[in-house]
């Protein structure tokens, strides 16, 4: 069966579920008639040859949603957009530092999606990560995983502590938790909540206070970046991972932390850094309470010290 089968396929079973919706219980036959249509459309879908499921169902609750029949217009394409928008980022941060503050998001057209119909169960859309040549499957890769990302920021926001969100900031660029903040802030002022599937992987509010709550967790107030500087050297690298231990000087205490410049040339590291006494500015971030994430940005923010 190819792939046009297949989605052909999870049309129909998405009619199927949304007409069930509709059938009153008391209809018992007609009940019946359309469970077991399902049933044969979805071990049709069983049969399809082993393939990357590239759906993703957002659906929505609250005031602009009427049920499983529609979505306010004006909100549906701006949550569309940045919903787009914050995972298209996400992908950008993946293995690269080629990510800036500001200006145009590297290789973004790479990680668009498709709207490729309306999801039900509540209303809201299906999309669908485009189908991919064999050198493309990378990219095709990268905003599956950032998908994933989102949903595990979502989760967190729900049920982490501070420190576990903090952890999440020190992985994923500022500017992808920003959109994903701008994402929460737009349902937040619509007072509107969603639930987001992708495979196998699912994440859901379960309500709107929910939903306020993690918006206001990963608010710019609440996300604390600063520049910390300390004496003392560094005992270990692993440079493969962009990771380092420092010992300040003060209290012995080690730093681990990650660096955000290139590293071209990882052996220079051992040769000109390890067990030298350096001062260094570290920049931190951290959620609320969380403790500290240290990277550094530049070689220029490690200096010798003076003898």
């Amino acid at each position: 069966m190819n792939f046009t089968q297949s989605q052909i396929l999870r049309s129909e079973i998405n009619e199927l579920k949304a007409l069930l919706l509709e059938v009153p219980e008391a209809n018992v036959i007609d009940r019946l008639g359309l469970t077991h249509r399902l049933r044969i459309a979805e071990q049709k879908l069983k049969d399809v040859a082993p393939q990357k499921n590239r759906t993703t169902e957002l659906t929505f609750k609250g005031k602009m949603v009427s049920g499983t029949h529609g979505i306010n217009a004006e909100f549906g394409a701006k949550v569309a957009g940045s919903f787009t928008e914050a995972i298209v980022t996400i992908a950008a941060s993946i293995d690269t530092d080629n990510l800036s503050a500001k200006g145009p998001i590297p290789e973004k057209q790479k990680h668009q999606l498709l709207i490729t119909g309306t999801a039900v169960g509540s209303f809201g859309f299906t999309f669908e990560v485009p189908e991919a040549s064999q050198e493309d499957e990378a990219n095709q890769d990268k905003t599956l995983t950032a998908i994933h990302k989102f949903q595990d920021i979502l989760n967190l926001t729900v049920s982490g502590s501070d420190d576990d969100i903090t952890a999440i900031l020190d992985d994923v660029h500022h500017r992808a938790i920003k959109k994903v903040s701008d994402f929460l802030s737009h349902l937040n002022q619509n007072e509107t909540y969603c639930s987001i599937k992708q495979g196998e992987k699912s994440f859901s509010f379960e309500n709107f206070t929910q939903l306020k709550d993690s918006s206001d967790r990963l608010n710019d107030e609440n996300i604390i970046e600063q520049e910390e500087a300390y004496q003392g050297e560094f005992v270990g690298f692993l440079p493969f991972k962009k990771v380092f231990e420092f010992q300040r000087s003060n209290d012995q205490q080690i730093i681990t932390g990650k660096f955000q410049c290139d590293l071209t040339e990882p052996e220079q590291l051992f040769q000109k850094y390890l067990s030298k006494k350096v001062d260094v500015v570290f920049n931190t971030i951290k959620l609320g309470e969380g403790k500290p994430r240290f990277k550094i940005s530049s070689f220029d923010n490690i200096t010798f010290e003076e003898a």
